[in-house]
């Protein structure tokens, strides 16, 4: 057997922690889709356990990663048993970091790189190599492993195994198997406990309670896992010809009342539609058995006089002129067809909003900061907090060959779904409050949609953390909008930003004023703490039941007119295998941080004392909104819907850390 390269680089800087203490960070290196390789084989070799623990044991490793790689080694060998799949997900894991130890990064950009069938057309820059400073504290590395273990140890396998696959249980079944799993699961790392450090996953139970409810699926477009989609309906021409004639001729049975005209409703802003067009260029794939069925569906929304926001109707888009609606007698094909909308909004929020919108977009602003700025300039310290580890999650994500492919159009559609979005995403639109306003909403609510909550409690934190932002900027540059003129560091940074040969953010927005400074670092910030949270930490929650949200569709919409029964609906579910990952991906996902905005620290007290002060205002202010959204939620509850807590403060990580 050929050793691998067995020395580390002479000029690997100091590891920064001695092997006897907890260190701050575990200082590994970056980022292609590669892992260990010997002379003479291919790229992208994905060994077995035995032979890559063979080739670590053959490397002059220091002590403290040794002590990692004895802990990766002990965890494969307690997870072989139980799935074989996730054993060679940490082993692979493990080569790459080794492969980042032995490749030292530095603080410079590069393009993705097509690889085989991969076409990365427009992404934004990323890091070329992972600098050692950007790894995940062993604590972090220790706890994500952990929780892949408690996740394979608990009820959990066995029960899907025996009951929710089984095809003898009824999909109404369904929910009481999960009814106690979140407790099982949670016992001391959910994402929320109460003052008793019991686990309260209240809105899971409120998921498995209703999520048949039309009420429900509505409602979860606007505090759900994807609040970022729902748009107001501004023209008759926005409305598909079909759904349009639903809504004039729709009556309500039980009310006795028709809806008021298109004209008046649309007047009032109380339509709203749900379009996945994005998804229409794209098949089902011939090469995963059973197929992944998935379609570009439009649906129609109302809120109107009393009625709370309901579905008008359905349409897949899939060639067939059928509108679902509630009061059709095919009561399993409606709810299929819900399953199929909410199949469509996995794509549009894994690809767009949370893989490119709130990670890779944040990494050539990381790239950035680190290259421009001294590491004592104040818009450096703070901004750092909301950048820890998003560059190692990012490295990681694209180091997992095929890391989405549960999802029904797999990874290389998906990733395409992401040049869709990028073409048209713009920095200054994107923000909190500009990418309500594009879709009809505001901060003012003047339009008619109640129980927003992710505007509503978002909108708190946005305003904190822009008036967090301008005390900091009017503190540094104090006199006049000149001093921004006249500090080379940010001109540098503001220039790097936009040029085509380094972080090539094309939309960036020409920073002259103070408050254009404000307004750029506040979407920064909150695209890296509250809008990744409110997007991230929902998914275990709503996606931990499939039914409630699948990750794809494994039956075709039957044609004729008739309806489908409720084994053949369960058969639509994805099978065992499948969805053992895509639950384990969303467990780890709902991995809590230790860094939030309740306990941000972003200044050091010996020499920014002004700056600490404001900190300290800032973390007041997330204490008064924490009170707010809890008296909310408490009102929430007595209305009948389930609390939002993926925005009070104490659940904002920082950054993109998970």
């Amino acid at each position: 057997m050929e050793p691998l390269n067995n020395q580390i680089p002479q000029n690997q800087p100091p590891l920064g922690f001695h092997p006897d203490q907890e260190p701050d960070r575990v200082p590994l290196v970056d980022t292609r889709l590669t892992t260990l390789r010997r002379p003479g084989e291919q790229n992208t070799v994905i060994r077995n356990s035995t032979l890559i623990f063979q080739d670590l044991n053959q490397l002059t490793l220091p002590p403290e990663i040794k002590k990692i790689v004895l802990f990766l080694q002990d965890a494969c060998v307690k997870l072989r048993q139980l799935d074989s799949s996730i054993t060679q997900f940490l082993t692979n894991t493990i080569a790459n970091i080794v492969y980042w130890l032995l490749h030292q990064g530095e603080w410079s950009y590069s393009d993705y790189q097509n690889v085989s069938h991969y076409i990365f057309e427009n992404y934004p820059k990323k890091v070329q190599t992972l600098p050692s400073s950007e790894f995940f504290s062993l604590k972090k590395f220790g706890k994500t492993v952990a929780r892949v273990i408690e996740f394979y140890t608990t009820v959990w396998a066995d029960w899907l195994r025996q009951s929710l696959w089984s095809r003898s249980t009824p999909i109404d079944e369904c929910f009481g198997i999960y009814e106690k799993l979140p407790y099982a699961l949670a016992r001391s790392t959910g994402i929320f406990t109460s003052n008793e450090h019991q686990p309260t996953f209240a809105l899971t139970e409120h998921v498995l309670r209703k999520w048949r409810n039309d009420e429900e699926f509505c409602q979860q477009f606007l505090s759900g896992v994807n609040p970022l989609h729902i748009r107001v309906v501004r023209s008759e021409n926005e409305i598909p010809t079909n759904l349009c004639e639903t809504l004039k001729t729709l009556n309500d049975p039980l009310k006795e009342t028709k809806y008021r005209s298109v004209k008046d409703l649309i007047k009032d802003k109380k339509l709203y539609i749900l379009d996945y067009a994005d998804l229409r260029p794209f098949i089902v794939r011939e090469d995963i058995n059973p197929k992944r069925y998935f379609t570009a569906p439009t649906v129609l929304l109302c809120e109107d006089e009393g009625m709370p926001l309901h579905i008008v109707g359905i349409i897949l888009n899939d060639g067939k002129d059928v509108v679902y609606h509630q009061y059709m007698s095919h009561k399993n094909k409606y709810l299929l067809a819900k399953m199929h909308v909410v199949v469509a909004d996995q794509h549009i929020h894994e690809f767009q909003y949370h893989l490119g919108f709130a990670h890779l977009l944040m990494e050539p602003f990381i790239v950035a900061t680190h290259r421009c700025f001294s590491e004592d300039h104040i818009i450096r310290k703070l901004l750092i907090p909301h950048f820890e580890e998003t560059i190692f999650i990012n490295s990681l994500a694209r180091a997992i060959p095929d890391f989405t492919d549960f999802l029904a159009a797999g990874t290389v559609q998906g990733l395409k779904l992401i040049t869709k979005f990028y073409g048209n995403w713009n920095f200054k639109q994107w923000n909190f409050e500009n990418q309500l306003r594009n879709r009809g909403f505001n901060l003012e609510k003047d339009n008619g949609i109640s129980n927003y909550f992710y505007r509503d409690d978002g909108a708190l934190v946005w305003k904190a953390i822009g008036e967090y932002v301008k005390d900091v900027v009017y503190e540094l540059y104090k006199n006049s909008d000149d001093e921004l003129r006249t500090d080379g560091q940010l001109q540098k940074w503001l220039s790097e930003l936009t040029s085509e040969n380094h972080a090539n953010v094309g939309t960036f927005p020409q920073v002259i004023t103070r408050d254009e400074l404000v307004s750029v670092l506040q979407t920064i910030i909150w695209n890296g703490s509250g809008l990744h949270s409110a997007i991230n930490y929902p998914q275990f929650t709503y996606d931990g039941f499939l039914p409630n949200r699948p990750n794809a569709i494994h039956i075709e919409m039957p044609q004729g007119d008739h309806d489908i029964s409720d084994e053949r609906l369960r058969e639509a579910l994805p099978p065992h295998k499948d969805s053992v990952k895509f639950l384990l991906t969303f467990w780890l996902l709902s991995l809590p941080s230790e860094h939030h905005l309740m306990n941000l620290v972003a200044f050091d007290g010996t020499v920014d004392n002004e700056y600490v002060k404001l900190s300290k205002e800032f973390r007041r202010k997330m204490e008064d909104i924490t009170g707010t959204i809890n008296q909310r939620n408490q009102e929430r509850v007595i209305r009948g819907k389930a609390a939002y807590k993926f925005l009070l403060p104490e659940n904002i990580a920082c950054s993109v850390n998970i």
